[in-house]
């Protein structure tokens, strides 16, 4: 088996039981701040959303530091990183006992714990050039795979153990990672410590080199157009999805929770479905073409909920949706490792990640108050129209990189 497929065999997995382990325990966030004696229910929402906003918060900051480590020092050695800090940051946030200590872990968590991007930097720096597209879509599925089978899991242990417990398996499972990474993962062209050719010499600080090299990163025009869209449209997705349940329950104030969990699971099935197919596509004809027609089908099928009477009548269209959205992350992410070398791979997805990290912080906000002022419909409107502008933008402003091309 060639090395890019073993390790994109073993990343896959690693992605999958890492992220399994951290949407289990998702659901128990406001519980554990609750059984940290936070009774009054403002204050009760005010910090289960710092809490679970903190680790998107380091670990967009973050992001772009840890990719330029992993160019200088090895990617491999990132992603275990990632997966040791996040096996040591569930197992203490089982033990928490103040809501201020519980923040804290959870910034901690996300500045030292982001595993996409190394992961998917391992994987794209070893696969042949004709085959991002392909990689990413797949790396993709291990993330929604795990992302729904996590829920799951975290209920079981939940019902017989405690939700305290989930934090433990969580770790767990971010521990068997990585051994799977440690024992099976090839770093097939491990980079040599080179700046930037624009870059201060070694030994200038640590602050100013890393500085130099994010400049460097966005003297690429496409590049920066790229990371900008990234933030762009996953602040419009991040304004509508949090809201969901809310609308589930505005149209059917008695609707089940099998209901609600049947409207998240269609887009879910769908993305995990189409996601290879869109990776082969965009691989023979073209990543920005796909990833226009991805976001304008988005746009087109986010607008029509805005006007449903019923639950039920979201099935299709978020199955539709989920159609389209499996195909826009991979194809930014093959646009991203086609733009940059090898050697600079790890600090491009770093920026990237963060940028669709912010796009997560900011995109809930705006949206909830947008619902406040204007009602839940109007951000189906929103998201809608950010989307037809993020696909204008890449028509647009994103230069192609065709299947043919070397770099």
């Amino acid at each position: 088996m060639p090395a890019w497929k073993r390790n994109l065999v073993v990343i896959w997995f690693s992605n999958f039981t890492t992220l399994v382990g951290v949407a289990c325990v998702v659901p128990f966030l406001p519980s554990i701040v609750r059984s940290t004696g936070v009774s009054d229910p403002a204050r009760l929402r005010l910090l289960s959303g710092a809490v679970y906003a903190a680790a998107f918060l380091s670990a967009a900051l973050m992001g772009p530091v840890w990719g330029l480590l992993g160019d200088r020092h090895g990617r491999k050695l990132m992603v275990l990183r990632s997966l040791l800090a996040i096996a040591v940051f569930m197992t203490l946030q089982s033990q928490v006992n103040s809501a201020w200590a519980f923040i804290v872990l959870r910034l901690l968590h996300g500045a030292f714990s982001g595993f996409v991007a190394p992961a998917l930097t391992l994987v794209s720096a070893s696969a042949p050039e004709d085959r991002q597209g392909f990689v990413a879509s797949m790396l993709q599925t291990s993330l929604v795979s795990g992302g729904f089978a996590g829920p799951l899991l975290g209920g079981l242990v939940a019902d017989r153990w405690g939700f305290h417990a989930s934090f433990l398996v969580a770790g767990g499972m971010a521990l068997l990672a990585f051994v799977l990474v440690w024992l099976f993962a090839i770093e097939t062209d491990r980079p040599a410590a080179e700046p930037f050719p624009s870059s201060p010499p070694l030994s200038a600080s640590g602050v100013s080199r890393f500085a130099a090299d994010i400049r460097a990163l966005l003297e690429n025009p496409g590049l920066r157009r790229l990371t900008l869209l990234v933030f762009f449209f996953q602040f419009g997705l991040a304004t509508t999805e949090p809201l969901m349940a809310l609308f589930i329950h505005q149209l059917d104030p008695g609707a089940k929770n099998l209901i609600t969990g049947s409207v998240f699971a269609a887009a879910a099935l769908a993305n995990l479905i189409l996601a290879p197919l869109w990776g082969r596509r965009s691989d023979k004809t073209g990543y920005a073409p796909t990833l226009t027609l991805t976001l304008a089908g988005a746009a087109l099928f986010y607008f029509p909920q805005a006007f449903v009477t019923a639950p039920w009548q979201l099935l299709p269209l978020r199955f539709a949706l989920g159609c389209c959205l499996a195909g826009i992350l991979p194809s930014a992410y093959a646009l991203v490792g086609r733009m940059t070398p090898r050697s600079k791979r790890g600090g491009s997805f770093g920026l990237t990640l963060s940028a669709f990290q912010f796009g997560n912080v900011l995109g809930p906000l705006f949206g909830g108050a947008v619902a406040a002022a204007f009602g839940l419909n109007s951000v189906f409107f929103l998201t809608s129209a950010i989307l037809v502008c993020a696909a204008w933008a890449v028509r647009r402003a994103v230069p192609d990189m065709p299947a043919s091309h070397r770099s």
